[in-house]
């Protein structure tokens, strides 16, 4: 089962991995707002799943995995415990969104802001969970607020990266380190974390932690992924610049249509 899902329904590589699963005979859902997705579902008469339009892709995160979700359930692949624990995780959010909607100095998404918005964040998660969190965080600085971002996975950073810590303190000092935290992180992976950072402290001028409180790990990575987004909305404005519009990247767009 392959699930196809680009929110404006023309993003290229899933148009391309669309061709390859139809070729290879696998069986295909669509989740799109339209565009040559949908129409290619229709062509081959496919189940196709419609996203409300009008939205940024990154702003329909909660649509796209919230169905998503819910038709791995319905087919067999979930269990309903998942779907209680979205459905849960629904007003954890709406409390968490009114905490962090107020921009006053005591709001912990712009305290943060306030910290990171004039330098380069290295942001590393976890492999057991978190570094999905370290992505979409990494993603979220760079389109909404318009800055350069990095993230890596522990234990991964532990082979190459930590090396990387070494030379140009000129440079090093541009930087800042977000660890992102679970409570379930193998306990390897949690030790590993503490031991980087005290190893890193003579290299990097400032270090932040983010960890969510909740009865799951699905319900604490939506609380942190809510966070990292406030996050990344509260340094655009900090850099003065409109989180909405991704000129280079509608550009990039327009120029790769024309080859």
């Amino acid at each position: 089962l392959v699930i196809a899902s680009s929110y404006s329904g023309n993003t290229e590589e899933t148009l391309s991995a669309f061709n390859q699963c139809k070729a290879a005979g696998s069986k295909i859902i669509v989740m799109t707002t339209g565009g040559e997705l949908q129409k290619l579902a229709n062509s081959n008469n496919l189940d196709s799943i419609l996203l409300p339009a009008g939205l940024q892709p990154r702003a329909a995160l909660g649509l796209s995995m919230s169905l998503t979700l819910i038709t791995l359930n319905k087919l067999g692949f979930t269990s309903d415990n998942i779907l209680d624990e979205l459905y849960y995780s629904f007003e954890e959010l709406t409390k968490r969104c009114d905490e962090l909607s107020d921009c006053e100095d005591k709001n912990p998404a712009v305290i943060l802001a306030n910290e990171i918005h004039t330098m380069c964040p290295i942001i590393y998660g976890s492999e057991d969970l978190t570094w999905v969190a370290a992505l979409r965080l990494r993603g979220q600085l760079e389109e909404n607020a318009k800055m350069l971002a990095f993230h890596h996975i522990i234990p991964e950073q532990n082979h190459n990266e930590i090396e990387g810590w070494s030379c140009h303190p000129d440079l090093l000092a541009t930087k800042c380190i977000i660890w992102l935290r679970d409570e379930d992180d193998h306990p390897r992976s949690l030790g590993r974390m503490d031991v980087t950072s005290k190893l890193l402290e003579s290299q990097v001028s400032k270090q932040f932690e983010i960890a969510e409180k909740g009865r799951s790990p699905l319900v604490r990575l939506l609380k942190m992924i809510h966070f990292n987004d406030w996050v990344s909305y509260y340094v655009a404005l900090l850099n003065n610049m409109d989180p909405t519009p991704v000129d280079r990247i509608t550009k990039l767009k327009e120029e790769m249509a024309k080859q």
